[in-house]
């Protein structure tokens, strides 16, 4: 027998993205199309991948048939350019300002239409959206849309012939604006945003209209008189009909008149290069992204293509913040500001390499590189560190591949060329400004070397002597009981983490003891889990000494239900969490937002929730947090939202790193948990009332600030460290 073919998975199809893109490039005849060709080609594998068998075969055929398909439509399109298009190919000024006036009447007969059709027609071709997402923000068919869409087309249609007197007199004047728009454009659901040649949305929508109407089956004149009886009760007496013209008139129509005013564009699209920026020889660095942020920080973004070129299309006039964080290089902030006058600008942009340095580690007795006879526990906790001047207070961030620090990004290479001596320890710091910096080799939050990172610095060295890092371990040991029992826990695993994941974990022995010989010592996290069964805390490890844990009580999880209503009583959907009653010694009380919350009738059936007493939250958009205490009582809870004050939190200019931020009411207990970035605003609704933000680094408050939320909307602005 033969073998059998599987269907390929989304990530298998995936595997072959250059390969498609090549053959696009040879179908094609440029790359903009070979793009388009490729693009159609994903968004139909995404959506058909259940008939694909050999994958390679198959995006071969769907991509010759997007090609063929684009082709034959190209071909139509230049049929009816050829019929409608006048014999000049240049346009000249009063060409411009006819056309100008055409949009200007498009604009004044979609103000006339009813409110569904009006609705319709500016997301259709003002926010590009296709007929399909249109009925799924209506929860309509898009059957339905479609229609409204077509409908309003033809009642605009009707009043452009009514205001010119015919058919040809504005057809010919909008013909050059369809031959622009290509037939997919009008009669598909492409994004605008995605295609650089689309222009102001009121051009786009006076082609969609010369094209419906350069298509119509009926003649002109017949068309007008079949369509003007039905669309009369529709049609606004703004404009006047059309009238015979004395002498008199006509010799003042022909007099010059001043320019009209320059027009405004309020969809603008914003295109350039951006130099200085290499991507990593490995291929493995991300792709880079622009932020956009306007003046109420709504954040827009664009994708650095292959090519260093950007596009990014719906920008509104005003001040623009444009940056990124790339490590690597110096963070890139800067303003543009868009007034309106041109419907595409230019705006080129340039990275400053801040360097990339090689970091190693040498034992300070033989000078050979660390390898696997080092403690893991002294191996894992080490990282790098660099900043302009004292270290930072935590370095747990820094731990992990991609994070942001002060300056730097620590990141351990697994596989380094052959014939390197590097040790498995080794890694590249990837700094965020240029030197001089100061680079501190770390154990967790202890620094325990240094080294100067001056201009033109290619690797630094760091020698490590193991009876240094020997008092920086510890002993601990902790017994778990069942809760229910009371007797020992038996081969339970416990562990022993750290602020940002990982650790160690030993398991209880015969008396329900777990003991741990080697760890680092600092602040920890000591968790237990089983099937329904949890208990953690934090812990302060001291050096040297055995630490003695105490107790862990395995207790068996519980549940709760009850509905979340709105001012006036009816249910309302809404994100849960739940705050521990009693606080940690360490870390405070404990904020655990639910992966699950309230139903669109607000009922809500938890399960596994803590056995002990804690706080129930509940959120929904537009109202602020709202609690109940649970304690014994588990059934028929009911938690009532009213209408808050939006709060918006942001990052000052200057911050590299993300903060984590706890934001508790005046009673102490924890309504928000939330991170802030560079480029990452966040906005919340409360209560009027007294609030504390809270700045952390892992679990410790490092700064905290009150304010008070009245009836006005509130920005706040956490200043960079």
């Amino acid at each position: 027998m033969g073998e059998v073919e599987t269907t390929p998975r989304v990530e298998e199809l995936f595997e072959h993205t250059e390969w498609v893109r090549a053959l696009a490039v040879r179908l094609c005849r440029d790359a903009a199309q070979a793009d388009d060709v490729a693009q159609e080609t994903w968004l139909r594998a995404l959506t058909r991948v259940g008939g694909a068998r050999v994958a390679r075969a198959w995006l071969g055929g769907v991509a010759r048939n997007v090609e063929a398909r684009s082709r034959l439509r190209d071909t139509a399109r230049s049929e009816r350019e050829r019929h409608v298009a006048r014999p000049e190919s240049v346009p000249g000024p009063d060409e411009l300002l006819a056309q100008a006036e055409l949009q200007r009447r498009v604009l004044a007969a979609v103000a006339t239409l009813d409110e569904s059709a009006r609705q319709a027609i500016l997301w259709r071709y003002y926010e590009g959206l296709s007929a399909e997402q249109i009925a799924q923000r209506l929860g309509q068919p898009s059957s339905t849309v479609r229609n409204r869409i077509s409908r309003a087309l033809e009642q605009l249609r009707v009043r452009l012939d009514k205001s010119y007197g015919e058919r040809g007199a504005w057809l010919a004047v909008g013909a050059p604006l369809a031959a622009d728009a290509p037939l997919a454009t009008l009669t598909t659901g492409v994004s605008m945003a995605s295609k650089v040649w689309i222009g102001a949305g009121a051009a786009l929508l006076l082609a969609a209209v010369t094209w419906w109407s350069s298509t119509s089956p009926m003649s002109p004149s017949a068309e007008l008189e079949a369509t003007l009886p039905r669309a009369e009760a529709q049609l606004s007496e703004t404009e006047p009909r059309p009238e015979s013209k004395s002498d008199e008139t006509a010799a003042l129509e022909r007099t010059p008149t001043a320019a009209a005013p320059a027009p405004r564009f309020e969809r603008i699209l914003v295109w350039g290069a951006l130099a200085g920026f290499t991507p990593d020889a490995s291929g493995t660095t991300q792709q880079l992204t622009l932020n956009f942020a306007d003046e109420r920080d709504q954040v827009r973004r664009a994708t650095l293509g292959p090519d260093g070129n950007y596009s990014i299309f719906g920008l509104t006039p005003g001040r623009w913040r444009v940056g990124c964080l790339q490590p690597g290089y110096v963070p890139l902030d800067v303003d543009l500001v868009l007034d309106g006058s041109a419907e595409r600008v230019r705006h080129d942009l340039a990275l400053e390499p801040a360097g990339r340095v090689v970091v190693r580690w040498l034992d300070a007795a033989s000078g050979e590189p660390l390898g696997a006879d080092v403690d893991q526990a002294l191996l894992a906790g080490v990282s790098v560190v660099a900043t302009r001047g004292e270290p930072p207070q935590k370095s747990w961030i820094a731990l992990r591949a991609m994070r942001h620090t002060e300056l730097a990004v620590y990141e351990r290479v697994r596989d380094w060329p052959r014939g390197t001596s590097h040790s498995h320890a080794d890694g590249v710091l990837a700094l965020y400004a240029p030197p001089p910096l100061t680079a501190y080799a770390m154990l967790r939050d202890t620094p325990f070397a240094s080294a100067t990172i001056e201009p033109g610095t290619r690797e630094i060295v760091f020698r490590v002597e193991r009876a240094q890092l020997e008092p920086m371990l510890a002993r601990a040991v902790v017994r778990c009981v069942d809760g229910a029992t009371g007797r020992p826990a038996v081969g339970e695993w416990v562990s022993l983490g750290f602020e940002d994941g990982g650790g160690e974990r030993a398991q209880t022995d015969e008396f329900g003891v777990a003991r741990f010989e080697r760890t680092l010592a600092g602040l920890r996290r000591v968790d237990a889990d089983r099937y329904l069964v949890s208990a953690s805390r934090w812990v302060n490890l001291t050096p040297v000494v055995e630490n003695d844990l105490g107790e862990l009580r395995l207790t068996a999880a519980a549940a709760c239900s009850g509905q979340v209503v709105g001012p006036d009583g009816a249910g309302l959907s809404a994100k849960m969490a739940y705050v521990l009653d009693e606080a940690d010694v360490v870390g405070g009380r404990k904020f655990t937002q639910l992966s699950t919350g309230a139903a669109i009738d607000g009922s809500f059936d938890l399960t596994y929730m803590p056995a002990e007493a804690f706080h129930l939250l509940a959120w929904a958009p537009g109202y602020a947090v709202a609690s109940v205490h649970v304690g014994a009582q588990r059934d028929g809870l009911r938690i009532e939202l009213t209408r808050g004050v939006e709060v918006t939190a942001k990052l000052a200019r200057g911050a590299v790193n993300f903060r984590s931020v706890r934001i508790s009411d005046a009673r102490g207990l924890p309504v928000i948990s939330d991170w802030l970035g560079p480029w990452t605003p966040r906005r919340w609704t409360l209560a009027s009332g007294e609030y504390t933000l809270e700045e952390l680094e892992g679990v410790l408050v490092t700064r905290a600030t009150r304010f008070t939320v009245g009836a006005e909307p509130l920005a706040l602005e956490v200043q960079a460290r």
